[in-house]
């Protein structure tokens, strides 16, 4: 479902009001990850119906029902309106893709508790088997003029590749470093699920006001926005390497959610900026693929440096052997956007948003950044009859 989201936005919005929506669906996104530690934690500790921890599951129902409301109320009458052709499903690649993910992810997260015996290994290279095999078969469906399921062409563009590795990179930081935050407020913290939850707010509330400053903060000052977040959050995880208290462990949270704020927002319409408008959907649904893809991976392989840390160590050792993994992974994102920010300024005018209109005077262009979008109350109006 998740890749669905923002194929949906960028399929239906129009190209001036896209970069708004998906800097709000990254504003979501962001708030909802951290927001969810604080009602996971008090829903645990609740232990509602004597569920215990399985009672999360639980609340994926209610927001299933009304998704699926709003779904058809009102994707279906947009569809109507819109009179494009329907769409020819590519179950094989669907089916190759999710087979793929499956047997790479579950072996990964059940490897450690199982000792990493032969069929675990056997697995992922099956996984990568069925990639492969995939991947095949998306080339053929588009020499065939079918509609592949994987747009495999667009990582040609440099700056959508090098937009999907920062979004790969951030992913793996950022979904592990919930996670052992986590477990390091529990576990070396002694904090109950819900203290432990309530130490994660000044972290969302950071994300908030950052994520909201954002992308007026871009439109003025480009991608260095982005790079000011990744030192930001730089900062916060040093302060993870020294050995720390919970007060600090705190403040270096809230550091870590004003960065965030800042740099997540920004990378799936960062990842775009030259990808065609007709591209856009399936471009943004394979970011988003890889991001989830990127989470789970991040959890399962950084939460195993963890808990082979927390072995032979303490707690704060554990903290300060990942803090430099997620270091290493933040330098990896800065130098990928500086590379994107780069070949944007070497082709001026290429951005999808600029390929759904007239080019404008040299004038004009000097007085509104490239990455800026336009005013929707300015063309809100003539964007949506075209």
């Amino acid at each position: 479902m998740v890749p669905q989201v923002l194929g949906t936005i960028t399929a239906t919005f129009p190209a001036r009001d896209r970069p708004r929506a998906i800097a709000w669906f990254g504003v979501t996104g962001g708030v909802a990850a951290v927001s969810g530690q604080v009602f996971g934690g008090w829903l645990v500790g609740a232990d509602v119906l004597g569920l215990g921890w399985r009672a999360i599951f639980l609340v994926n129902v209610p927001i299933g029902l009304l998704a699926a409301l709003a779904a058809w109320r009102v994707l279906e009458h947009r569809a109507a309106q819109s009179g494009a052709p329907r769409a020819r499903l590519d179950i094989p690649g669907a089916a190759g893709v999710t087979a793929s993910l499956a047997l790479v992810l579950v072996p990964l997260a059940l490897g450690r508790t199982t000792g990493w015996p032969a069929w675990i290994w056997a697995c992922m290279a099956c996984g990568l088997a069925a990639a492969g095999l995939t991947g095949y078969w998306q080339r053929t469906l588009r020499r065939r003029g079918g509609q592949p399921v994987l747009e495999t062409t667009l990582f040609r563009l440099p700056t959508y590749a090098a937009g999907a590795g920062a979004s790969v990179a951030f992913l793996v930081y950022f979904a592990s470093f919930m996670f052992t935050l986590t477990l390091m407020l529990q576990g070396g913290f002694g904090l109950s699920p819900f203290r432990a939850g309530l130490a994660f707010a000044p972290m969302g509330v950071m994300f908030s006001i950052t994520a909201l400053l954002g992308r007026p903060l871009v439109a003025r000052y480009g991608q260095r926005v982005v790079g000011v977040g990744c030192v930001i959050i730089a900062a916060g995880l040093i302060l993870f390497t020294v050995h720390p208290g919970l007060a600090l462990v705190i403040a270096a949270a809230g550091m870590v959610g004003t960065g965030n704020g800042l740099v997540l927002p920004q990378l799936v319409g960062t990842a775009l900026t030259q990808v065609p408008s007709a591209e856009a959907g399936v471009g943004s649904g394979m970011l988003t693929t890889a991001q989830q893809f990127a989470g789970s991976a991040g959890v399962t392989l950084i939460g195993t440096v963890f808990f082979s840390v927390l072995g032979t160590d303490d707690y704060a050792g554990a903290a300060r052997a990942t803090a430099i993994m997620y270091l290493a992974l933040i330098a990896l994102v800065a130098a990928l956007v500086a590379l994107i920010a780069v070949r944007v300024r070497e082709a001026p005018g290429s951005t999808a948003v600029h390929r759904d209109r007239p080019a404008r005077p040299a004038a004009q262009r000097s007085r509104v950044p490239a990455q800026a979008g336009d005013s929707p109350r300015r063309h809100h109006r003539s964007a949506m009859h075209n």
